[in-house]
């Protein structure tokens, strides 16, 4: 039979402090102003493509992202040991919910037919 031990919730309290190393005094300081350019530190921006025909030389690509702005940077297309790095300016990113406005596509084309194995947005700038 297991004997329960009953512990105060100030004994809790102490025990959890002492793990996550928290001290009272620390918690008591005033938040700390960010600069407005701080809220564009964080943009998270998706990028779609699809291929546009079967000829495999043009795709389409749109951008997603947390709230509808623009968005420069660039892509990083595979097809197979290749890497083509594709750059974009003022892109217009849609928000993730929005599913009314229609999408405004970019077009990359290719000389030759290119089947891609993958694409990632490699570096990002949004206002």
């Amino acid at each position: 039979m297991v004997k329960k031990a009953r512990i105060s919730l100030a004994a809790v309290a102490a025990m959890c402090a002492d793990i996550v190393g928290a001290n009272a005094s620390a918690q008591t300081t005033a938040p700390r102003a960010t600069p407005a350019a701080a809220a564009f530190m964080y943009c998270p921006l998706s990028a779609r493509v699809r291929e546009l025909d079967d000829t495999q030389t043009r795709y389409v690509m749109n951008f997603r992202s947390l709230e509808t702005g623009r968005a420069s940077g660039t892509l990083a297309l595979w097809a197979g040991a290749r890497r083509f790095d594709v750059p974009f300016r003022d892109a217009v990113a849609l928000d993730w919910r929005d599913r009314t406005t229609p999408e405004t596509p970019l077009v990359v084309r290719f000389a030759a037919p290119t089947p891609l194995d993958g694409a990632a947005v490699t570096a990002r700038s949004c206002r």
